[in-house]
């Protein structure tokens, strides 16, 4: 018998995410996680938000100037299962080009990223 151990992952399902932020995932892993792995999973979906939103920055389906905010919650009766709340914020509204009304804000990336 091999005693070959799964990888940890981490899977993202909606729980509000419509055509604005904020939204919120609920996340949970495949087995417990320890401190370590839960903020290499956490980099690795922030990269992929980051990603999604320099990818609409290039596409112009948003304005530049939008950062993400990343908020995770742990759930104490249940260390597999996380909530991801991401909002999006403009630092300096008036550092934008041209006039409010002509400014996309960023979508939630739909559908969430795969399996990480």
């Amino acid at each position: 018998m091999g005693n070959t151990k799964e990888e940890l992952t981490l899977t993202l399902h909606p729980v509000d995410v419509g055509k604005s932020f904020p939204a919120i995932w609920e996340g949970i892993f495949n087995e417990l996680p320890d401190e370590d792995q839960i903020r290499a999973k956490e980099s690795k979906i922030r990269k992929i938000m980051e990603d999604d939103l320099k990818d609409k920055i290039a596409n112009d389906d948003a304005t530049s100037g939008f950062r993400l905010h990343f908020k995770w919650t742990k759930i104490p009766y249940d260390p597999k299962r996380v909530f991801l709340k991401i909002t999006a914020e403009r630092p300096d509204p008036e550092a934008g080009e041209g006039n409010e009304e002509d400014v996309t804000s960023p979508t939630p990336k739909s559908p969430p990223p795969p399996p990480q």
